[in-house]
């Protein structure tokens, strides 16, 4: 198969596969980051979490925060074949949803 076999169809599908890979890879992060924060996954509320999007940088994608704090960075692997996640270390705290 050359790149002339491939049609808009052939690339759509394969773009949107990877994002459906991406964002439930990013969602089990979020949870298991906010888990680790002693928030049950009923207990998030919305307004907590902040995405912040990096349209003008070619690698990092975005990051998500929690109280202002960054707890998941979502990035384009060096190569520009992978997507790369930066899990933030968080240690399980006494007081519920207190990132340090």
């Amino acid at each position: 198969m050359s790149l002339m076999d491939i049609s808009d169809y052939d690339v759509d599908s394969i773009a949107g596969d990877l994002f459906k890979r991406i964002k439930e890879e990013s969602k089990k992060l979020l949870r298991r980051q906010l888990s680790i924060l002693g928030i049950p996954d009923g207990d998030v509320k919305l307004w907590h979490i902040k995405r912040i999007l990096y349209p003008d940088d070619p690698n990092v994608l975005c990051r998500y925060e929690y109280d202002g704090k960054i707890i998941l960075g979502v990035m384009i692997g060096e190569s520009g074949m992978s997507i790369e996640f930066d899990v933030v270390n968080l240690e399980t705290l006494k007081n519920k949803g207190e990132v340090q």
